[in-house]
């Protein structure tokens, strides 16, 4: 890894906490070249039981088309004239997410990880974990946190 980054990864929740790191993304893009990876990663849902609301197993195809199309229109409204790439990863629960994001690094040869982060503390943190404090600990590569504004 060396600066300037050829290789820029920025996983995207569909949670609006996301803008702040694409900015930073966008503003660590200054080689000519290099790509921002815009990742978003979908957990598997559980299969469909007999008696359920609603039968999920007919989603599962259409999920990934619409978080691609949905990462299409946020990357394209948020990093307009940068060299940007579109990633959807699936993964087979929400407990590896952050696994599925630090694979995509490695395969994408990212020079950095650029993600946004709640800021968490407490019985919060201890709650709902932290995607970001994972892929932090664990990567192979930097990692640079944008603590959501507010």
């Amino acid at each position: 890894m060396a600066y300037p980054f050829h290789a820029i990864l920025c996983p995207v929740g569909f949670n609006g906490n996301y803008a702040g790191a694409l900015s930073m993304a966008r503003r660590l893009q200054i080689e000519p070249g290099s790509v921002i990876y815009v990742l978003h990663v979908i957990p598997q849902l559980p299969p469909h039981r007999e008696g359920a609301f609603v039968d999920v197993s007919l989603a599962e195809g259409a999920r990934e088309t619409a978080a691609r199309h949905r990462l299409e229109r946020i990357a394209g409204e948020q990093l307009a004239g940068a060299n940007y790439k579109v990633l959807v990863a699936n993964c087979s629960a929400p407990d590896q997410i952050a696994e599925s994001i630090i694979n995509t690094a490695q395969q994408v040869r990212a020079d950095v990880v650029v993600m946004a982060t709640h800021g968490r503390v407490g019985l919060p943190h201890e709650l709902f974990g932290s995607v970001t404090e994972r892929v932090v600990r664990q990567s192979r590569c930097p990692v640079l946190t944008v603590r959501l504004e507010g």
